[in-house]
């Protein structure tokens, strides 16, 4: 990891000492008033709030279809509750990485659904393969 650091006078004063990002994730994003707590439609802080319902909801449905692996049935489960706006992309790995301490069984959400993207990926490369290799000898 690197870090730079680079010292300037910005247009806008902010309360936090420093402005790191976590993937795409931006810190300020998140903590500056004028974006109001909402990234990409996602009001992270009432998701990660003790009182959320939607998390809930992603534990009983863990619980109901998935087990340790990632079956077909549990990938599918993960695949639908990765739709929800706190979950997709760089925020959903976020928001995962958030919530593991204290349910440590959501990273699930995350491993199936990276080992499902690595399933489609082995498989789109497969076509492509056989795809070239009929154009090749034909």
């Amino acid at each position: 990891m690197c870090y730079g650091f680079i010292t300037y006078y910005p247009a806008q004063n902010i309360a936090l000492p420093y402005c790191t990002t976590w993937k795409t994730v931006e810190k300020c994003k998140r903590y500056m008033p004028q974006f109001g707590g909402i990234i990409d439609g996602c009001k992270w802080k009432d998701f990660l709030s003790g009182g959320n319902e939607y998390i809930g909801f992603m534990m009983i449905e863990l619980a109901m279809h998935c087990d340790t692996t990632c079956s077909s049935n549990c990938t599918e489960k993960v695949r639908n509750l990765r739709e929800h706006e706190c979950l997709r992309g760089d925020l959903g790995d976020f928001m995962i990485f958030k919530l593991q301490r204290k349910y440590p069984s959501i990273s699930l959400i995350k491993d199936c659904f990276r080992e499902n993207k690595s399933d489609n990926l082995k498989a789109y490369s497969y076509c492509l393969i056989l795809s070239l290799a009929i154009m090749y000898f034909s």
